[in-house]
């Protein structure tokens, strides 16, 4: 089956991290940090939006499921976790985003020369890497009663069909985004997502991937 990838590429700049995420990713939960670590984040801040280069591509496909595995046109997934949730659809979204490689270029300098700031880096790209799938998932979702995101490493869909997925989309060349022996993914702060497109006309669209997860002792979870 042929399917015909879109690509987005947002101007520099114009995504930025979510403050009380970082502060998550960081550990704080929703404690504010002392007045030096605050001064220093923002300093990160400063360093770090103007260079990150937000990147996706994304394909429609059909979804057929059955007891325990999904077809989106590709291939067979065999993940119940899946399954639920793309539970009343007969299409769906598959998308990939990245950030772009100077966030983990700025990572890898900072692990050198301030492993302070290389941690706080860290946690902004992490952040902004969500912010940006929230902001494909709006995009995509606007006219449409979407599922949260799906990705692989989440439930029984296995990491491996990272490869698939990315193949499908051709993303090396769209957006530079390419998978290593070991399946990580360069850029590291990348993701690759299913996203459910339902026919219950009931449904309330919602991108927050929390509500995707059934781990409760996240200490991330929102």
């Amino acid at each position: 089956m042929s399917f015909l990838v879109q690509t987005v590429n947002s101007p520099p700049g114009s995504i930025k991290s979510d403050i009380a995420e970082t502060l998550r990713y960081l550990g704080y939960g929703k404690h504010a940090p002392d007045t030096d670590t605050a001064a220093l984040i923002d300093e990160c801040i400063k360093e770090f939006n103007p260079v990150i280069s937000p990147r996706c591509c994304y394909i429609r496909v059909p979804v057929v499921i059955s007891s325990d595995s999904v077809e989106l046109g590709f291939g067979e997934i065999k993940s119940r976790s899946l399954c639920k949730n793309l539970g009343g659809c007969d299409e769906a979204w598959v998308f990939a985003a990245t950030i772009g490689i100077e966030a983990d270029r700025m990572i890898a300098r900072y692990g050198k020369t301030s492993p302070s700031k290389s941690v706080i880096v860290d946690a902004l790209a992490s952040s902004a890497i969500e912010c940006w799938c929230d902001e494909i998932n709006r995009m995509l979702c606007i006219d449409l009663k979407c599922r949260p995101r799906f990705s692989p490493g989440y439930g029984d869909f296995d990491i491996g069909h990272q490869k698939s997925l990315m193949s499908l989309l051709d993303t090396a060349v769209k957006i530079g985004l390419t998978l290593t022996d070991s399946m990580l993914m360069l850029p590291t702060k990348s993701v690759t997502a299913v996203i459910g497109i339902s026919k219950n006309e009931d449904m309330q669209n919602d991108c927050d991937i929390c509500l995707s997860c059934d781990k409760k002792s996240c200490m991330y979870k929102k």
